[in-house]
């Protein structure tokens, strides 16, 4: 290996780190992981001179699910439940199958899965079983805390650590030998995997072949939001530092406020509390206040009380937060997150275009997911049938219809437009049904339609409608 060879592969090394580091900060803001943030939030401060002490006696702000409502606002696949089934499937196998995405909250992990590969652009499913049977899927798997042994997109082994009995172990599958094992974690990295012909392991193996792994089979689903140089390409970093920016802005903002709002309340009135060793009166960030007879401690005797004020930028600074998080959505075609917005006053030609670009985006996630959602429900049918005897046919196409995100538009011109439709018999009014309710059948809609229509005639004494065969 010459020089150059060796310096590259230690930028990739580092390279690697970054990407770890960076995804677990993407966790942490994620998840609204109120100590991490305030964490950072310390180190974010200390970059502009602030002192440890003023630091640990300010009181720390930060929008914790500023980034989870944002990824929630561009990620709106899943707004309403997709119909998923069995192609010519029969009604027993169709029930199993809904029984079995029921189980495991399919919906609420589909939302989940966009919402982290459009933060962190790779993440990876995982099928698992617990001890009383239960299939669930763990989508927690990223760059930040699972490492790939091969070639990037052909990867070898995979491997995490995991705590059992309040031990730490990685886990690892061998896709190739389609064998799963652990080994004891005795360090942040994990072991060195060699590749044998039996087994690959670099340590003891403490359990092989447990009761939830011991089939032969990948319980892994990957899923991608971009094609990017490596595999596991960038996350959406800068989502990230903007939150970190306006978490400063605002500790800082908030504690000048209070701050200087006390030092004028209490400049001006008699002061009464707790005094320290020296017997001042203080109040944060070692802003000192004086008692109102001004008996002050022997070197400073003669110093006279006048009333301080500064001048607060409080304005300024949130015009630029609102400024920046509102480019940043803008960016995804969504209203700002941390402003309010008024919908009420829009037309219907203006909420039409407003839409526009969400429905794009809605169109190009459906391209993008349908994919993984296909094979990650195709994998869980294969584990189910290894474990339960309820069959699911496995050699079944499955179909996912997904459904039009529930989006503000103008509800009085769609009617109109429906309407118009049914009266030049274009379509009928079970279609408008079936379409509102894409749940029910053809039948369920047209008994629906029967008995509104019953109805309205008892209500009002009117032949309301038309008639429907």
């Amino acid at each position: 290996m010459n020089i150059n060879q060796t310096n590259y592969e230690l930028i990739k090394i580092e390279d690697y780190r970054r990407q770890r580091e960076q995804a677990q900060y993407r966790d942490a803001f994620y998840e609204g992981d109120n100590h991490i943030i305030h964490t950072i939030l310390k180190k974010d401060l200390a970059k502009y001179g602030i002192s440890q002490e003023k630091i640990n006696n300010t009181q720390l702000y930060g929008l914790d699910k500023f980034i989870k409502a944002f990824e929630q606002k561009i990620s709106n696949v899943y707004d309403t439940a997709p119909l998923i089934k069995l192609d010519k499937g029969t009604a027993k196998e169709n029930e199993l199958l809904g029984e079995l995405l029921e189980s495991v909250n399919i919906n609420n992990v589909f939302n989940s899965n966009l919402e982290k590969i459009k933060l962190h652009n790779t993440i990876i499913n995982q099928i698992k079983r617990i001890d009383t049977g239960q299939i669930y899927i763990d989508n927690r798997l990223n760059i930040g805390n699972t490492f790939l042994y091969g070639n990037d997109y052909n990867w070898q082994v995979l491997m995490y650590e995991t705590l059992i009995d309040n031990e730490l172990y990685w886990y690892v599958f061998d896709k190739e030998l389609k064998e799963h094992y652990f080994v004891i974690s005795d360090s942040d990295t994990p072991p060195n995997i060699v590749h044998k012909n039996t087994k690959r392991i670099d340590g003891t193996i403490i359990l092989i072949d447990n009761d939830i792994t011991a089939p032969a089979y990948n319980p892994f689903v990957i899923y991608r939001y971009d094609l990017q140089n490596d595999f596991w390409g960038n996350g959406n970093d800068a989502l990230v530092d903007l939150i970190r920016l306006v978490n400063v802005l605002l500790t800082v903002t908030g504690g000048d406020n209070i701050r200087e709002t006390l030092r004028v309340l209490y400049s001006n009135m008699n002061v009464s509390g707790k005094k320290n060793d020296v017997n001042r009166y203080e109040t944060t960030m070692g802003s000192m206040l004086m008692p109102a007879d001004n008996t002050l401690d022997r070197n400073v005797r003669d110093l006279k009380i006048q009333v301080t004020q500064a001048t607060l930028y409080n304005t300024e600074v949130l015009q630029f937060i609102e400024a920046i998080t509102t480019q940043v959505s803008m960016l995804h075609n969504i209203d700002n997150p941390i402003k309010k917005q008024l919908e009420s006053n829009l037309s219907g030609i203006a909420l039409q275009l407003k839409k526009e670009p969400l429905m794009r985006d809605w169109q190009r996630d459906i391209t993008r997911m349908k994919f993984y959602d296909t094979q990650l429900i195709g994998q869980l049918i294969k584990i189910n049938n290894i474990y339960n005897k309820g069959k699911i046919s496995e050699n079944k196409k499955v179909l996912i219809d997904y459904q039009t995100p529930k989006i503000v538009m103008d509800e009085a011109g769609d009617w109109e437009l429906w309407k118009s439709k049914i009266l030049e018999n274009v379509v009928t009014p079970i279609d408008y049904l079936m379409k509102q309710n894409p749940e029910l059948t053809y039948e369920q809609c047209l008994d629906k339609y029967n008995e509104n229509k019953l109805l309205n005639e008892q209500l009002f004494g009117l032949n309301v409608g038309l008639e429907v065969e």
